[in-house]
């Protein structure tokens, strides 16, 4: 009997720390200009309206150091075919920055493990019109939170973007096939000078949340980012406030953000360095 409750209960275990798992792996943002701005990225889909670019990045972060704790590394890549189409494919690797210790059915302690999330995702990009843009994502996530127990789940988005001189609008559905799934849409104010913009997000267990963002960019070298989401108090991600600094020079780009004002994800830092061609 005892080996049997100790079997439901670490399956009971697996499964709650499974979804809260793949809920932070799902929504930290592979884009660390995206971050800066506090996740808002209605000129960021804009910029698909570029298609004239080969791009290549890797990123590496520490995400709610006082909470999850987790350490992640990551890999964009895309590329545009002539004026229409664009392809880009994405990797993360997301893993526990402490330890957890390995018990028996038994309750002794057997060794130490490290949790960690695999995402892959290849996606789309197409010019319908001379102002609309859609897209397409498809992802996978494998979770492994010990050496026992691993699960896959796989997702899905849905973009739609409107761009005209220098407003844009987009409307998205996010992580259709897995928690947490929500719509969003947002609008932006997108100059080569400055970008402003707002996101409403409305996840499907019932929860909103919206953020502003916006970027300053200094003679097309440096870039100075800040901005701030709100959330009700179930929601996936909690409130917090965002700042972040991009340079570039010479086709190389190196971002960095840092996300504060939240007991959960304060002290979170992520970098990455990327090259345009």
């Amino acid at each position: 009997m005892r080996k049997i409750l100790a079997i439901i209960l670490s399956l009971v275990l697996y499964y709650v720390s499974l979804s809260a798992q793949s809920a932070s792996s799902l929504l930290i943002p592979s884009d660390i200009s995206r971050a800066g701005m506090a996740l808002s990225d209605a000129c960021l889909s804009a910029d698909s309206f570029g298609f004239e670019h080969l791009s290549a990045s890797v990123s590496y972060g520490i995400w709610a150091p006082q909470n999850s704790n987790n350490k992640l590394m990551g890999f964009n890549a895309g590329m545009n075919f002539g004026k229409i189409l664009s392809a880009r494919i994405k990797a993360a690797h997301i893993s526990d920055r402490v330890s957890g210790t390995l018990y028996n059915e038994y309750g002794a302690p057997v060794g130490e493990y490290k949790g960690a999330d695999l995402k892959l995702e290849a996606g789309v990009g197409a010019k319908i019109l001379p102002f609309l843009a859609a897209d397409i994502n498809v992802r996978i996530l494998n979770s492994k939170p010990s050496p026992s127990l691993s699960s896959n789940a796989f997702t899905a988005d849905a973009n739609v973007v409107y761009r005209k001189d220098f407003w844009s609008a987009l409307l998205g559905i996010r992580n259709l096939g897995a928690l947490p799934s929500y719509s969003t849409v947002g609008v932006g104010y997108c100059s080569q000078l400055l970008k402003a913009e707002a996101e409403f997000d409305y996840y499907f267990s019932g929860e909103l949340a919206a953020s502003l963002g916006g970027e300053l960019n200094i003679k097309n070298l440096a870039f100075l980012r800040a901005g701030y989401s709100y959330a009700g108090k179930s929601a996936p991600l909690p409130s917090f406030a965002s700042a972040g600094l991009g340079l570039k020079l010479f086709g190389a780009s190196l971002e960095g953000s840092y996300i504060f004002a939240s007991p959960t994800l304060g002290g979170t830092m992520m970098f990455s360095l990327g090259f345009k061609f």
